[in-house]
């Protein structure tokens, strides 16, 4: 699978990556991995309007009357249950877990999860995942 990573393979000297066998799998010790936390989260941490909470659980996210809004976030925090409201919501969890708040927003208006009217929400993630399974295992025995 492939792997983003800050390499600059013209000029290895001056690359943030020196590809070390960790890549795959493990946190970067030297931040040259490409993810969401080098390239996003720590980059936003300094703007006043941007606060990281970590051992803080999405429960679900909680629409408008009329079901076409988010109203709030419910998040378990410290053993409780807070509210956060934004003017912008961006469910970035990963396919499965993204998937599984979603379906856990059911309301109403919802009655299947959010963003779910075709009912394919928990199905094309993992549509995701098993090719992904596949093409490696695949590969594992024709490439042996």
């Amino acid at each position: 699978m492939p792997v983003g990573v800050k390499l600059n393979e013209a000029d290895m000297l001056h690359s943030e990556c020196i590809r070390c066998n960790t890549c795959d799998g493990f946190p970067c010790m030297i931040h040259a991995k490409s993810d969401a936390d080098i390239n996003c989260v720590r980059p936003s941490l300094p703007n006043d309007n941007v606060t990281l909470l970590t051992e803080a659980k999405v429960e679900r996210l909680v629409t408008t009357g009329n079901g076409k809004e988010i109203d709030y976030i419910e998040v378990t925090y410290q053993n409780e249950l807070v509210q956060f409201r934004s003017s912008i919501v961006v469910v970035a969890c990963g396919a499965i877990n993204s998937a599984a708040l979603l379906l856990k927003s059911a309301n109403d208006s919802h009655p299947e999860g959010l963003a779910n009217s075709s009912g394919q929400v928990r199905w094309l993630s993992m549509i995701i995942i098993g090719a992904i399974r596949n093409s490696i295992f695949r590969w594992a025995i024709y490439n042996y």
